[in-house]
């Protein structure tokens, strides 16, 4: 806000629409990345491509997000399921089926999948 406000000038990293930056990413994806923040707003800073070793994470991450938020905007619960099966720490889909259904069945909040 300081640097927004005063003219200062700040490196801070923050959620962005990608923009290209990240080749794997469509453009509208949200990424966590340096940016430049002063009077002008923020303006992402060029960045390295990503090391083999986190594309596929980053690319994953990626869609259990997206999936999230269509079980969210539409109430599928076949969206959350493919979210929850696809998260790099549930390790099968049969563990992803008996969350997603104790979740539900403890959470009046996610009643509303179907």
């Amino acid at each position: 806000m300081r640097a927004i406000s005063q003219g200062e000038s700040a490196r801070l990293i923050l959620n962005v629409p990608n923009k290209g930056t990240l080749a794997e990413l469509d453009a509208d994806a949200v990424i966590e990345a340096p940016c430049l923040v002063d009077a002008g707003g923020a303006r992402l800073l060029p960045a390295k491509p990503l090391p083999d070793y986190a594309r596929g994470l980053v690319v994953n991450a990626k869609a259990v997000e997206r999936a999230t938020i269509d079980a969210a905007l539409t109430g599928s619960r076949r969206s959350a399921y493919k979210a929850m099966a696809m998260n790099p720490l549930v390790d099968s889909v049969r563990v992803a089926e008996a969350l997603l259904a104790d979740y539900i069945g403890h959470f009046k909040e996610l009643q509303y999948l179907r």
